[in-house]
C-alpha cells in the first residue's frame, strides 16, 4: 500500500512502513520540542502542520486497513 501526500508545490510518495516509521519519528520530535526551541511562529506553526499532516496519513493508512 502506498500513501500519497502532496501540496501545490511537491508529491511525496511512501510504502506504508515509510508511512509509519514517519509518523513515530515525528512524534518522538514532538515530545522533546518546546514552542521556545523555534526562532518565529511561522517555524513552529509549520512542524505543527507537518505533525497533523502525518497523523491524518497514519488515520488513512489504518482506515484502509480495517475496511
Amino acid at each position: 500500500m502506498v500513501t500519497k501526500y502532496s501540496s501545490r508545490r511537491y508529491e511525496l510518495i511512501l510504502s506504508e512502513i515509510e508511512a509509519q516509521a514517519l509518523n513515530e519519528m515525528l512524534h518522538d520530535i514532538s515530545e522533546y520540542v518546546t514552542d521556545e526551541m523555534f526562532s518565529s511562529p511561522r517555524g513552529l506553526g509549520a512542524f505543527r502542520r507537518i505533525l497533523e499532516k502525518s497523523d491524518i496519513m497514519q488515520k488513512t493508512i489504518e482506515a484502509r486497513k480495517s475496511g
